[in-house]
């Protein structure tokens, strides 16, 4: 049979142009991207297309020179195509999972000598989004320029172009490149995004190939490390002046945990929307919902964690400072002389000490823990095997990793070890069992919950997993004599990554962009105490993880240098935003700093001048936040 060759090479080159124009611009405008919060479109489009022209038109001159025939011509645009539309398939499984763009400068998470291993299960669950419309999206067009090539008529003899015109464009494409370039960056000047640009911001206003082009030089470059001015220093220390700890500021929980102990959970991955849920007739979380009965609970709680996740959430929490959203704070903004929770523990003659049943690697902890948030010790996975095997006890061991069950009851061994020293500890026990994507183990019970997408169930069954190794602790827990005197700390460090079909399977209800967003950042946060919170206190005012320092410092009695973060237990509204979508959360709404637009959560209507001092509160704020990290202020 003979090919059906009846359209012009033109037909191709028109076509190269629109399909990936058009792919980046699906990407950067939100229209199937829940997960993004994108920017207004009106004054950035123009630019965007002008930026990525100029790209493809730089690609498209560079194989009009070194091919002479349109069928080489035409070969090399369909394979450069391809390259182009997987590198938007990546940007795009990167958001799904994390709610933002990729940034050159995560890639320090290699860093982690685990983080390899999770390779082959990462690629499971990716290519489980293909089932999601904004990726088979860009897969459609890629295969619409696959297609259209077998109609392509290169046997075509008119020549395309004289060679001093090829030259010409090829020049020309550098100048639409260029040009929203240099307005980015002149826009950005004094701005959050002079101190810590996101990808989807600069993909927005100069086009996503573009500025990942101008962000790649930038990188290798090292172009983007610019040291602080005098000016910017002065204002620094302005900045930091208006948070300096007011010891005058007091309320009815001032001092009530002075000289107890203190243990924080931190859950991995775990989401607030599972708590009190049951499915299928089974509870998930039973042994947390009945802490919460003689705790306090807050269900309105954030987390505050970048793309630096588990890490970014430590940050926030043992500083009270914002990570900003790009970077993995644990390996870009250490430091030595940060104001840190455990600092003002050890101060208060408290003997503090961190718990993970990892490599002490992971997150570079066994030194950043120590050096940076200032803890006495740091038990990793190899300190914690050899104390069991020291009692020929045999540690459970989950992948790489200590389970959830031995992690915390190795923990209570360490918590009888150090109440014999007659002095009070600060202990901080990270979990990790359910960390995404859910690797599987036959040692997790199966729930065999219907009517749920494959990782909505497997969510669950690890859910239900670490509520039990809570339940347990709190059981051996409750026999010591030291737990009338021990305040434990129960909170989430970030979204689980879950996407919203799997959410929706759970919940069985259906979820607008925001409200999945929101979903997803609400983690659990439980502080129970018996001699404080009895009865039980629910709390629905609009909290984060940046707030917990704060709080310990009020509840404790601790002396702190700055106060950043607001006290869960003061009043007014705390300063809460999400450092990927930017995002600020209030209790009855959500300010989309993006777009300009505010979601209301209830009917009361804020006015438009209301709306941009909020938003200019947090430009401010967020400005300096970055700036501190940026010129290493407390290294």
């Amino acid at each position: 049979m003979k090919k059906i060759r009846i359209l012009s090479p033109i037909v191709y080159y028109v076509a190269f142009f629109f399909i990936n124009i058009f792919n980046s611009y699906i990407l950067t405008s939100g229209l199937l991207h829940y997960n993004l919060s994108p920017y207004n479109p009106i004054s950035g489009n123009f630019l965007s297309f002008l930026g990525d022209f100029g790209v493809l038109l730089m690609i498209f001159m560079a194989v009009v020179i070194i091919f002479k025939k349109h069928r080489g011509k035409c070969n090399a645009l369909l394979v450069i195509t391809l390259i182009l539309t997987l590198f938007i398939l990546f940007l795009t499984a990167f958001s799904n999972m994390f709610s933002m763009f990729f940034a050159f400068s995560q890639l320090t998470s290699f860093k982690n000598p685990a983080q390899g291993s999770l390779i082959l299960e990462y690629t499971i669950y990716i290519l489980n989004m293909f089932k999601e419309p904004n990726m088979y999206v860009h897969v459609i067009l890629a295969f619409i320029f696959i297609a259209l090539r077998f109609f392509i008529n290169t046997d075509y003899e008119r020549a395309f172009l004289k060679t001093p015109k090829k030259l010409i464009f090829f020049a020309s494409s550098f100048f639409l490149m260029l040009v929203p370039l240099i307005i980015l960056n002149v826009t950005a000047k004094g701005t959050i995004h002079e101190v810590s640009m996101s990808g989807l911001y600069g993909s927005s206003k100069a086009g996503t190939y573009n500025y990942y082009f101008y962000a790649a030089s930038e990188t290798v470059f090292s172009l983007n490390e610019k040291p602080a001015t005098k000016k910017e220093k002065e204002n620094i220390e302005k900045f930091l002046e208006s948070y300096l700890t007011d010891e005058s500021i007091t309320n009815a929980y001032t001092n009530t945990a002075k000289n107890k102990n203190l243990v924080v959970l931190q859950l991995e991955a775990f989401n607030n929307f599972v708590i009190g849920l049951t499915v299928d007739g089974v509870e998930i979380t039973p042994n947390l919902n009945r802490l919460i009965n003689e705790s306090y609970y807050n269900n309105r709680f954030y987390s505050t964690a970048g793309i630096g996740n588990t890490s970014d959430c430590e940050f926030s929490v043992f500083t009270g400072l914002y990570p900003n959203g790009n970077d993995l704070a644990v390996f870009s903004f250490d430091g030595k002389n940060y104001p840190t929770i455990a600092r003002d523990f050890s101060n208060a003659g408290y003997e503090t000490f961190s718990i993970h049943g990892n490599d002490g690697a992971f997150y570079n902890r066994q030194v950043q823990h120590i050096e940076t948030y200032h803890f006495d010790e740091h038990y990793d996975k190899k300190k914690l095997v050899q104390r069991m095997e020291s009692r020929n006890e045999t540690p459970e061991i989950f992948g790489d990793w200590l389970s959830d069950d031995c992690l915390l009851q190795e923990s209570i061994h360490l918590f009888d070890e150090y109440n014999e020293h007659h002095q009070p500890f600060f202990a901080y026990d990270i979990l990790v069992t359910s960390h995404t994507p859910f690797i599987k183990n036959n040692k997790i019970e199966k729930l065999k919950l219907k009517g749920l997408t494959e990782l909505a169930s497997s969510c669950l069954d690890y859910y239900h997993y670490v509520d039990q190794a809570v339940g347990h602790f709190f059981e051996v827990l409750k026999t010591k004599d030291y737990y009338e005197n021990t305040m434990v700390v129960i909170y989430g460090d970030h979204t689980s990554s879950i996407l919203r079909r799997d959410i929706q399977s759970i919940t069985n209800k259906k979820y607008n962009d925001v409200e999945y967003q929101l979903t997803m950042q609400n983690v659990p946060l439980i502080i129970h105490c018996p001699t404080i919170f009895s009865p039980s206190v629910l709390d629905s005012h609009v909290r984060g993880q940046v707030d917990i320092y704060p709080t310990m410092v009020n509840l404790f009695g601790l002396k702190s240098q700055y106060t950043f973060g607001n006290d869960i237990f003061g009043e007014g509204d705390s300063l809460i935003y999400s450092p990927r979508t930017l995002d600020l959360i209030y209790d009855d709404y959500v300010i989309l700093t993006a777009s300009n637009k505010v979601y209301y959560l209830q009917n009361n209507k804020i006015s438009k001048k209301k709306k941009e001092n909020l938003i200019q509160k947090f430009y401010h704020y967020k400005y300096y936040n970055d700036m501190l990290m940026r010129i290493n202020y407390f290294q």
